[in-house]
């Protein structure tokens, strides 16, 4: 759990009013003060134990807080997926890979996808490693979000490996190249502890040796 959740705990909340008015609403939310004084995001540039991005190859990639993530692969839900009160009731559906091209236009060997505006999910085609003090957020980057398109992100809990997958929403038809950087990962110190991920996800898309 990340320090500074501990407020949460340990700080009550003062009721809810009707009506809210400036005195109350700063009263309301005085709980969160000092919260995110406790949140520290781990530069691009650090060096931390246990925390790893693999397939990193070109140096814009690294930025001042954060790992630019590229996309691998992309797929479309064949299958509707099916989302139970119990994981082991979840059913994922099916995903279709779609095949990227070499385009008109662009020099041989630069494969992209030309996308519609609809729901697709992404692989990265770096390898993450998130250590026992830090977690993982992913958020779109700006230039995506300037041409009409974001990336659906989550939390990377510590312990997590391997080659994560995300949404992607384009509110346009779009034309992406094949290791475009998209999304950036960002990483906050979380308290140290040795309850680790564990999940289904676990060295996704990794390969066995």
């Amino acid at each position: 759990m990340i320090e500074g959740l501990k407020f949460w705990k340990w700080r009550k909340k003062p009721p809810r009013p009707a009506v809210w008015t400036g005195k109350q609403m700063a009263r309301y939310f005085s709980h969160l003060r000092g919260v995110s004084n406790t949140f520290t995001i781990i530069s691009g540039h650090t060096k931390r134990r246990g925390l790893s991005v693999y397939d990193v190859i070109d140096a814009e990639q690294v930025q001042p807080n954060g790992i630019d993530l590229r996309v691998d692969r992309i797929f479309t839900q064949k299958i509707g997926p099916t989302l139970a009160a119990k994981k082991e009731h979840t059913d994922p559906g099916m995903l279709l890979e779609i095949q990227p091209e070499d385009l008109a236009g662009l020099p041989p060997g630069n494969q992209s996808w030309f996308l519609d505006q609809i729901y697709y999910v992404v692989e990265w085609k770096e390898t993450i490693t998130i250590p026992k003090n830090a977690i993982g957020l992913l958020s779109p980057r700006s230039t995506l979000l300037r041409l009409g398109g974001t990336i659906v992100g989550a939390v990377w809990d510590r312990g997590y490996e391997g080659k994560g997958r995300s949404g992607l929403i384009l509110g346009t038809p779009m034309l992406i190249q094949r290791g475009a950087r998209l999304a950036q990962m960002i990483f906050i110190d979380a308290q140290e502890d040795d309850y680790l991920y564990e999940g289904q996800y676990q060295f996704e898309q990794m390969e066995k040796g």
